[in-house]
C-alpha cells in the first residue's frame, strides 16, 4: 500500500521511482515527492517532468505547463519531455501546439504510443484527415518488423495512397488466388498499434473483397469496424463477443482438437470454428494437436465452417484439404514465402486445386 504522505528520498532513482507510481493512484502525492526532490536536485529532468505530469493529472494543466515548458525548451531531443508539453498543451486546448509537439515526441522515440494517439486525434481536430492518416501509417511503420506492412505504411504515410493499396492488393489477393478473409494479429502489440494496422489495412483488403477480422479483442474490432473477431478460449467468451460485437459480425472460435469445444461454439451461435495445431508452428506456442479426423467427423457432422490452423503449407494441406477443412489458416507459408506473400498464396491455390481434384 502507498504511503499517504510524501517520502524521504532513499536515494533519487528510488525516490523518482516512488513518484512516478504514484502519478496513477495519487497524482498530488506525486507533486509532493516531486518537489522534495528538486529541493535536494534543483532541475532534475526527469523529475520536473514527473511534477508536469502529476500537476496536469491533478487537474492543473497550466502549473503542468509552466513546469514542463521550459525543460523542453532547454532539452528539445528528451522525447518524455517533448511528450509531456503536448499532453499539457492538449489538456488546455491548445490543438495546434499540441500537435506539433506531440509530433516532435513521435519522431523522437517512435514506440510512444501515447505520442501517436495524441498527434492524430489533433490533427482530426483541427481538420486535417489526411495528416491524422498519415501520423496512423507512420505509427504502424514504426511499431512493425514486417516488411510488407513497413513498405506499406512508407507508403501511406507519403500519401502515396495507390502504391499503397498496390503493395497490399498483390499481397491480399491480386492474381494470388482466394484470400477469403485477413486477420490482424498483433501480440503484444498495445491497443494504438492495434488501431493503425486496422486504419492501413482495413480499407485495402475491403477494397479486394476481403473480410478483415481481429484476433482475441471484440471491443477494438467493434471499435475500429473490423467484418469480425477471432477468440481463443482464454478470451471473450463467445456470448461477450457477440454481446459486444453485434449480431452481424463474423466470430471464430479455437477449439484445438476439443469436439465438445467445437459442438458448444456451433450451438452457441458461431460463424467458425478453428481446429490445430495440425503440425509445428513458430507462430504460438501450440499445446494442442490436432489430427485430420477431426475435420472429416466435424464436415459430417455440421454445416458451420470449419478452419485448419497450425504449421500449415502447400506442401502438407493436402490431407486437411481432403479431410474437409472449409479454410485453411496461414502465416509463414505466405508471409515468408522466398518469392513473396503472393507466390505464397499461389503455391497454395494450386495445392488445393491439386487436393481437391486427385
Amino acid at each position: 500500500m502507498e504511503s499517504t504522505t510524501a517520502q524521504p528520498a532513499v536515494s533519487l532513482a528510488a525516490a523518482l521511482e516512488h513518484a512516478e507510481r504514484l502519478l496513477e493512484t495519487d497524482p498530488r502525492l506525486a507533486a509532493e515527492q516531486a518537489r522534495a526532490i528538486l529541493e535536494v536536485v534543483p532541475r532534475h529532468a526527469d523529475t520536473t517532468r514527473v511534477l508536469a505530469a502529476a500537476l496536469r493529472l491533478s487537474g492543473d494543466a497550466e502549473s503542468g505547463l509552466a513546469a514542463v515548458a521550459p525543460l523542453a525548451a532547454a532539452l528539445p531531443n528528451m522525447a518524455l519531455a517533448q511528450l509531456e508539453l503536448a499532453l499539457c498543451l492538449e489538456r488546455l486546448g491548445r490543438t495546434a501546439e499540441a500537435a506539433r509537439a506531440f509530433d516532435r515526441a513521435s519522431a523522437l522515440e517512435p514506440r510512444l504510443s501515447e505520442a501517436w494517439r495524441g498527434l492524430s486525434e489533433s490533427l482530426e481536430l483541427l481538420g486535417d484527415h489526411q495528416g491524422a492518416e498519415r501520423a496512423l501509417a507512420r505509427q504502424l511503420r514504426a511499431s512493425t518488423r514486417d516488411p510488407l506492412l513497413v513498405e506499406a505504411a512508407t507508403a501511406l504515410s507519403e500519401d502515396r495512397l495507390g502504391e499503397a493499396e498496390r503493395l497490399l492488393r498483390d499481397r491480399l489477393k491480386a492474381d494470388a488466388g482466394d484470400v477469403a478473409a485477413l486477420q490482424i494479429r498483433l501480440k503484444p502489440a498495445d491497443d494504438a498499434a492495434v488501431r493503425a494496422a486496422v486504419a492501413a489495412l482495413a480499407p485495402v483488403a475491403r477494397r479486394c473483397g476481403v473480410a478483415v477480422l481481429l484476433n482475441d479483442r471484440p471491443d477494438l474490432a467493434k471499435e475500429t469496424g473490423c467484418d469480425g473477431v477471432h477468440i481463443g478460449q482464454q478470451d471473450a467468451t463467445l456470448g461477450e463477443a457477440r454481446r459486444i460485437i453485434g449480431p452481424d459480425a463474423m466470430i471464430g472460435v479455437t477449439c484445438h482438437d476439443d469436439r465438445e469445444l467445437a459442438w458448444d461454439a456451433a450451438e452457441g451461435g458461431a460463424d467458425y470454428v478453428a481446429f490445430g495445431a495440425f503440425f509445428p508452428t513458430a507462430t504460438k506456442d501450440a499445446s494442442h494437436h490436432a489430427e485430420p479426423e477431426i475435420l472429416e467427423w466435424w464436415s459430417e457432422m455440421m454445416e458451420v465452417p470449419c478452419v485448419a490452423i497450425g504449421g500449415i503449407t502447400p506442401d502438407n494441406c493436402g490431407p486437411l484439404v481432403r479431410a474437409g477443412a472449409d479454410f485453411l489458416a496461414v502465416v509463414g507459408a505466405v508471409w515468408n514465402h522466398p518469392d513473396g506473400p503472393g507466390a505464397g498464396v499461389r503455391a497454395f491455390t494450386a495445392a488445393i486445386a491439386a487436393a481437391t481434384q486427385g
